[in-house]
C-alpha cells in the first residue's frame, strides 16, 4: 500500500493522475509496447549475435519498463477504487480451487 501511495503522489505531482482513465489506459498500452519492444529486441539481437548493450543493461531496461507497467496498473486500480491485494487473493482462490 505504501508504494501505491507514493506513486499516486508522484503521478499527481507530474499531472498524470488527474487525467481521464482512458488516457491512463493509453499510457498502459504505451508501456506494454515498450516491454514488447525490449523483449523482442533482446531476443532478436541475441539470436543474431548482435547486442549494442550488455545483458545486464538489457535486464535493467526491462525491469524499468515492467515497473512502469505496474505503476500504471496501480494508478488505474486506485482511480476505480480497486484493492489489488483483495482482487488478487480472490482471483487466485477462485482460479486454483
Amino acid at each position: 500500500y505504501e508504494y501505491i501511495r507514493r506513486i499516486t503522489k508522484f503521478y499527481k505531482k507530474h499531472g498524470r493522475y488527474d487525467v481521464n482513465p482512458f488516457i491512463n489506459a493509453n499510457f498502459l498500452m504505451e508501456e506494454v509496447g515498450e516491454v514488447f519492444k525490449d523483449t523482442h529486441n533482446r531476443s532478436w539481437l541475441r539470436s543474431h549475435g548482435q547486442s549494442p548493450i550488455t545483458k545486464e543493461q538489457q535486464l535493467e531496461k526491462l525491469k524499468e519498463e515492467l515497473g512502469d507497467v505496474l505503476d500504471t496498473v496501480f494508478i488505474l486500480a486506485e482511480k476505480f477504487y480497486i484493492n489489488l491485494t483483495e482482487f488478487m487473493e480472490i482471483k487466485l482462490l477462485n482460479r486454483y480451487k
